[in-house]
């Protein structure tokens, strides 16, 4: 076999080994990225049940807080304020105990946030109901809750991604839905960021 012949032969063969190397990289890496893609899909609905979940225990430990806070503000004396059931540790410790028990699909910055949300409400309890700022420290107190609490919510938003999600279909979408009520709650969420 002369130069010449293996020249020509490696130029017949050469196209259709290329060929059939590129279809089976090709098949190769498509395959893999279908099932990349179908693990982070999964993951990602694991994440986002798991959020809901959490954030369905928010709200029923948020009642027990909204209750709290309306039995502090009848309190006269100390022995009533002790009187008043405690529910709202139960209901914090729930969420500790799922955010600790789902731990690989919950953030651990968000899993602090909302577990500690739940604690401020406590020290209504050791407030003294007969103090001249009694109303005033619960008022507080209740205040700084409810800012906490929303932070929250905000936070389960971002990191379950539905915020991002929300963005996407208002540019999609372009609603130009308005109101009285939308257009004085935007301006309040603007004042508020500021």
């Amino acid at each position: 076999m002369t130069f010449e012949n293996i020249k020509e032969i490696v130029v017949l063969v050469l196209p259709p080994l290329s060929a059939l190397g590129g279809v089976w990289l090709t098949s190769y890496l498509s395959s893999k990225s279908e099932n990349e893609n179908f693990i982070a899909k999964e993951i990602m609905l694991k994440k986002l049940n798991h959020y809901e979940a959490l954030f369905s225990l928010m709200r029923a430990a948020d009642r027990e807080v909204a209750e709290l806070y309306e039995q502090a503000r009848e309190a006269k004396d100390a022995r009533a304020l002790k009187e008043i059931p405690q529910t709202v540790f139960p209901a914090g410790l729930a969420i500790a105990e799922y955010t600790d028990d789902h731990k690989l699909f919950l953030d651990e910055d968000v899993a602090i946030h909302i577990t500690a949300t739940f604690l401020g409400p406590l020290d209504v309890y050791e407030l003294d109901p007969t103090s001249r700022n009694y109303k005033r420290k619960i008022k507080e107190s209740e205040v700084h809750y409810r800012e906490e609490y929303n932070q929250g919510v905000k936070l389960i938003a971002d990191y379950a991604g539905l915020r991002r999600l929300e963005k996407t279909y208002k540019k999609i979408n372009k609603p130009t839905t308005t109101s009285p009520i939308i257009d004085y709650a935007n301006g309040m969420r603007k004042s508020s960021e500021q």
